[in-house]
């Protein structure tokens, strides 16, 4: 791996085109109609017509790249945030991206408060979990533990965490990078460049170009319109996996010096993701048990707080992350196989989740309907439990029922729902309904009055 030092990335080599038909197209237009501009339009396309894809026969294998700030620009759709990292870095197990300070919003996660004073860009890389470099992903995983989780789910082990560093050194030997070229508003015409390309060749490995025509708001017709031509919006998104994939080999491990016996080498030997077995939720395995509840009591407890202080509030599922509950299923994260549990309607709706005891405890509501389902921490269902929601006299305008905690409570459960009213993220509590789940010791039902 050679190291580069220097000033950003402007490689001419990726920037040529015709003189002849780059002036035509740079033609100004004015905004009253679109048909003035057809004839351009015509040009642009005859243009088309011998502008080839640039690809290699085969994606070059590398242990990381570089990408410019303007790929900023690139689409609206191109942003490149916190699962596009992980899924560079967990997924497809690229050693290292490199970006360009300036890319991103500084208040995004991972570009806060990274590692080190470089001045030219960011790194971002895998590392052993309480690296000073992954203080702000830890920090992350503090406030969102559930994240963690899915995390796991991706493939990433408890051992390792996701590290950003700034850096005045590039380790990459391509960059991807958009360019555009416009004459200017409030009618342009302009080339944009999407492209791979070499560092030491000064050389394009890739390129796609398109022709965009496009207006102001200026004239009495209001122009606002907009016309491509050459774009080929699939082979755009295929571009980066038909040029550069992640290499297999040891060689930036060894010359980094990262010891052969840690966390770093065996996920990188590892396969990709943990294989998953789905299993569908049969009801006939372990049967319903119809359960009573009971209101037993109110708490006045006004004060304020924050949906996400309620959620943070709560004891975390799994400090681990060797379960994640997400939507209609649970995944079981097991060392060679990953079991995935998927949940009937009545159950996705989960309020709560946490263990007691060694046991998962799912908390949901459907409506009226309410249900708490227990596994083994294997993933074995052990308990299916469903009753009827107490009427509580609410007095919050937030209608959602908040499960503040949930108890064992002889053969049953104590539950803690609040009270609330609130607006964005503001949360006034009013107070606390406590309300107790009653389950037959049998098969046949018992039910238990209890006063408030």
């Amino acid at each position: 791996m050679r190291n580069k030092t220097g000033g950003y990335f402007r490689l001419s080599a990726s920037v040529v085109t015709n003189s002849a038909m780059f002036s035509a197209l740079f033609l100004y237009a004015p905004c009253e109609t679109l048909a003035f501009a057809r004839p351009m339009i015509k040009i642009a396309e005859e243009a088309c017509k011998s502008e080839k894809h640039l690809l290699p026969t085969a994606p070059i294998e590398v242990d990381g790249y570089f990408r410019t700030k303007e790929m900023r620009w690139y689409d609206n759709t191109s942003r490149y945030d916190f699962s596009e990292i992980v899924n560079d870095l967990v997924v497809k197990k690229f050693k290292f991206v490199e970006e360009e300070l300036g890319s991103r919003n500084e208040w995004e996660l991972l570009r806060r408060r990274p590692a080190g004073t470089g001045a030219k860009l960011i790194r971002f890389r895998l590392d052993i979990s309480g690296s000073p470099a992954c203080a702000e992903y830890d920090e992350e995983l503090r406030r969102f533990p559930h994240l963690r989780n899915a995390l796991r789910l991706k493939g990433l082990p408890p051992a390792l965490c996701i590290a950003s560093e700034r850096s005045d050194t590039i380790e990459s030997d391509y960059v991807f990078s958009f360019l555009e070229y416009s004459s200017g508003a409030p009618a342009f015409i302009s080339w944009k460049q999407l492209s791979i390309s070499d560092v030491a060749k000064k050389s394009d490995l890739a390129r796609m170009r398109y022709f965009v025509y496009g207006a102001g708001s200026t004239g009495p017709m209001g122009c606002h319109q907009y016309v491509t031509t050459c774009v080929d919006y699939k082979a755009q998104r295929e571009l980066f996996d038909r040029s550069l994939k992640p290499s297999g080999s040891s060689s930036y491990l060894v010359m980094h010096g990262i010891p052969k016996e840690g966390p770093l080498w065996e996920f990188y030997q590892a396969e990709n993701q943990p294989r998953i077995k789905e299993v569908s939720f049969l009801s006939d395995v372990v049967p319903s048990t119809p359960a009573t509840s009971s209101l037993t009591g109110f708490h006045e407890a006004k004060y304020r707080t924050s949906f996400e202080q309620v959620v943070k509030g709560r004891p975390p599922v799994d400090p681990m992350g060797d379960i994640l509950v997400s939507g209609d299923a649970i995944y079981f994260l097991q060392a060679r196989e990953t079991k995935k549990v998927l949940l009937p309607a009545i159950f996705r709706n989960i309020e709560l989740s946490q263990i007691l005891d060694d046991r998962l405890i799912i908390a949901s509501f459907y409506g009226e309907k309410a249900g708490i389902l227990e596994f083994g921490l294997d993933g074995d269902l052990v308990k299916r439990i469903e009753f009827s929601m107490p009427k509580m006299a609410w007095s919050g305008d937030i209608p959602r029922k908040y499960y503040k905690s949930i108890k064992r409570k002889g053969l049953g459960y104590e539950i803690v729902v609040l009270d609330a009213s609130g607006h964005s993220d503001s949360m006034e509590v009013l107070g606390e309904y406590i309300f107790d789940i009653f389950v037959p010791a049998s098969g046949r039902q018992q039910t238990q009055e209890r006063g408030n």
